[in-house]
């Protein structure tokens, strides 16, 4: 709609997204719809709901959202109702995407999903390649060869990860610069506790035991963040026992803080680490994230296996094939004058998660809908959202 009343340079812009893909869990449940005259609830992949005595009832929705770089627009382009979904079924749905894409015209340099097996397999088969020693977070447009399309793992997802893998091996290797150590992190807390003062930090034990809490972001972000960091350089600066070799930690954190910053960049406005990306700082940036990549690639498991080669290696993968793709995006768009900065938050699965909030928040903070709850509310969030971006 908008990009339909803008000509020009101004149109491509508004043309230029990425497209977001996740899938919502929904409650098993079949009904008769007497308006239409069909049943609701079972499987229905784009060639309607398939009605008999084997035909599968529907557990999730695989959903497809595009997300504009330039202005703020998002929108749901299509769900589809699933059982269990396989790489070649989401595959083959993304090939429809890609092309309703270039039949419209419109962009879209990259593909932002999380780190799940099936989303592994679908864009190995499109080209991708995700092993520990050949990484290609890229591949060829199924539309339109002669471009590339770059795979983002959400960088939240991957942070999860990150902080999932040091609690498990409790303590990384870093060759020739120290020893990564949770228990640094866990002793902080202890001594926090005993005390009854908190060292302007924001730990508690939900960060330590989040075992309950895996799907939040601010427990894994608040672990990795300079007020934690700064905390550790207090205790070892007053000679707290217990913290004399935590300056490898405190630094690894304060990296991590930072990259956390770069890749989630949300206002033009913002200065130091979380500014937008823009010609005059890509260069300082792009060598912050190649040195930050460097580090992840560095880090060693207990047992001297890199992290990169062990069963927890998707934290280290996907996190640098996320800082290559952004980094590709924001060349070309920059250097395109396609726009004058990036806010790398829009390459976040969050807008996605928010949408699966607005459906929710529909029914009451009810977070397992049905089939046929999720096709009504979903038309209504996205009848709001479509009036709310595209007025301005």
């Amino acid at each position: 709609m908008m990009a339909n009343r803008l000509q020009g340079d101004d149109a491509y812009r508004y043309k230029t997204c990425v497209l977001m893909l996740d899938e919502m869990s929904i409650r098993k449940h079949t009904s008769w719809n007497a308006h239409e005259c069909q049943p609701e609830g079972f499987v229905d992949v784009g060639a309607g709901c398939v009605d008999g005595d084997m035909a599968p009832v529907a557990k999730n929705v695989l959903v497809f959202m595009l997300v504009g770089i330039y202005g703020a627009w998002k929108l749901p382009v299509g769900y589809f109702l699933v059982s269990d979904l396989t790489r070649e079924l989401q595959q083959k749905k993304l090939q429809t995407c890609f092309d309703k894409l270039h039949e419209n015209d419109i962009e879209c340099p990259g593909v932002v999903c999380d780190g799940s097996y099936i989303n592994q397999g679908t864009f190995s088969q499109f080209g991708a390649k995700f092993s520990s020693t050949d990484t290609c977070a890229y591949f060829t447009n199924p539309a339109a060869p002669d471009k590339r399309v770059y795979l983002i793992f959400d960088v939240c997802h991957m942070i999860k990860l990150l902080r999932n893998a040091s609690a498990m091996y409790k303590s990384f290797v870093i060759p020739g610069k120290g020893t990564i150590s949770w228990h640094y992190i866990a002793q902080l807390q202890a001594v926090q506790k005993a005390d009854g003062l908190r060292a302007a930090n924001k730990l508690t034990d939900d960060h330590l035991h989040f075992e309950q809490a895996k799907m939040k972001v601010c427990l894994a972000v608040q672990v990795f963040s300079q007020s934690v960091a700064t905390s550790l350089d207090f205790m070892r600066s007053i000679g707290q026992h217990g913290f004399e070799d935590s300056e490898a930690t405190a630094d690894f954190i304060r990296l991590c803080d930072r990259l956390f910053d770069v890749l989630n960049s949300r206002s033009s406005q913002a200065r130091g680490s979380k500014s937008a990306l823009n010609l005059g700082n890509f260069g300082y940036t792009s060598d912050f994230l190649m040195s930050a990549k460097a580090t992840l690639f560095s880090l060693h498991c207990p047992d001297r296996q890199p992290l990169h080669r062990s069963k927890r290696r998707l934290c280290v993968v996907g996190l640098c094939a996320s800082i290559d793709s952004i980094l590709a995006v924001s060349y070309d768009l920059l250097n395109a004058d396609v726009c004058k900065y990036v806010l790398t938050y829009r390459f976040s699965q969050d807008h996605l998660e928010l949408f699966f909030n607005a459906v929710w928040q529909s029914l009451g903070q009810n977070n397992n809908p049905t089939a046929a709850q999720f096709v009504f509310l979903s038309c209504s969030a996205h009848s709001c959202w479509c009036r709310a971006y595209f007025r301005r």
